[in-house]
């Protein structure tokens, strides 16, 4: 039980590591803290977009007629899966190159920009 609290708490580790590393950097060229959360909102954009065409609202749809008291039957869900998964892997591949290309564009912004060699509205630069 401990295992699953702590893959729960994992997503949450991350997001906190990822706002306080780029978060410094950010500080360091006297912006704020937005350009990050814009990045967190534009990959949870682009899963839900991918997710959408590339067939998971129909999966889904296919799935929600039936329930714990009423599964579906061995062969409607080989069906089901036969028919999806080639759709899902496209879309996963897809994802894959738009997250990763979204945050090597983000990491490579910031490692190029010119530092703020004086005090800033945010502090001074550590």
């Amino acid at each position: 039980m401990a295992g699953f609290f702590a893959v729960l708490a994992f997503p949450f580790v991350i997001l906190q590591i990822a706002y306080s590393v780029y978060g410094k950097r950010l500080h360091d060229i006297g912006r704020t803290m937005w350009p990050v959360t814009g990045l967190l909102c534009a990959i949870l954009a682009a899963m839900i977009v991918v997710m959408l065409v590339y067939g998971g609202a129909e999966y889904f749809a296919a799935y929600s007629e039936y329930s714990r008291d009423n599964p579906p039957p061995p062969e409607v869900v080989e069906r089901l899966n036969a028919e999806f998964k080639p759709r899902q892997e496209a879309g996963e591949t897809l994802l894959s190159l738009v997250v990763v290309g979204l945050l090597l564009s983000f990491t490579a912004w910031l490692a190029l920009a010119k530092p703020d060699p004086e005090a800033n509205r945010y502090g001074p630069s550590v």
